[in-house]
């Protein structure tokens, strides 16, 4: 009986093995070759557009670790394919199922984590080509990692770095508030100082300005009051002139 249990055991921990080499050969040539083509003719498809698409998806600058960038971007991924549509019955709507059959299929292999990793998403706005380039780029990094190893990491520690750098850019407002507190008064302190001094100039500035234009005036007024004078002794004198010379000739009639 104990025999028996043995063997049984025996057959379950191989037949056990034979599985996951099985799986793990399925892993292997899962992603093909004509699937990143699928994705590279979706792309040369799209038109050039200026129109930006909003999705969420991870930062994998603050990820260093292949295989759980893979894993913490497989959810927010089924996201954007479901989000990119064809006519139906057209040659590319038939690749993008063929796309969403294999990110399914994905997920044996993955085996991607719970929302431990919500953390380190971010919301990325993309054309639509940008945005399909984003899901070749990660087909074709799962396909490379499958090609040399199997997901068998655990990611919570990745994932507790990339929460807690998120947490330091975060900053309050409070805190931002406070930050900036300091700058404000510095420049409200000279703001007062600046705009008195402009005034004081621009008043200045404005008096000479008068001064010179009273002066001007004055100038003119003394100028055209000593031509009169002028013009009036040029006038008496000329008078005079005439009246000595009509005495003069009366005299020599008499």
């Amino acid at each position: 009986m104990f025999a028996s249990m043995q063997l049984a055991l025996f057959l379950l921990a191989t037949c056990g093995i034979h599985v996951t080499e099985q799986n793990n050969s399925g892993c292997h040539r899962l992603i093909m070759a004509s699937h990143l083509k699928n994705l590279t003719d979706l792309i040369d498809s799209q038109m050039e557009t200026s129109c930006l698409r909003s999705f969420e998806y991870v930062d994998e600058r603050k990820l260093d670790n292949t295989e759980c960038f893979l894993k913490a971007a497989y959810h927010p991924l089924k996201g954007i394919i479901d989000n990119i549509t064809f006519k139906s019955n057209t040659p590319n709507y038939v690749k993008l199922s063929l796309i969403k059959g294999l990110y399914v299929n994905l997920a044996r292999c993955i085996k991607p984590h719970d929302d431990k990793n919500k953390k380190c998403i971010k919301t990325f706005s993309r054309t639509a080509e940008q945005t399909l380039q984003l899901v070749h780029k990660y087909f074709s990094q799962a396909k490379q990692f499958l090609s040399k190893a199997t997901f068998t990491d655990d990611c919570s520690g990745v994932f507790q770095k990339c929460s807690e750098s998120q947490e330091k850019d975060a900053v309050s407002p409070e805190k931002r508030f406070k930050k900036s507190e300091p700058r404000n008064v510095q420049g409200t302190s000279v703001t007062y100082v600046v705009i008195p001094s402009v005034l004081g100039i621009l008043l200045a500035l404005g008096g000479l300005l008068f001064y010179l234009h009273k002066s001007r005036i004055l100038r003119k007024r003394q100028t055209q009051q000593i031509g009169n004078n002028i013009e009036r002794t040029e006038e008496q004198r000329s008078l005079s002139g005439g009246e000595g010379h009509l005495e003069l000739q009366i005299q020599r009639e008499v």
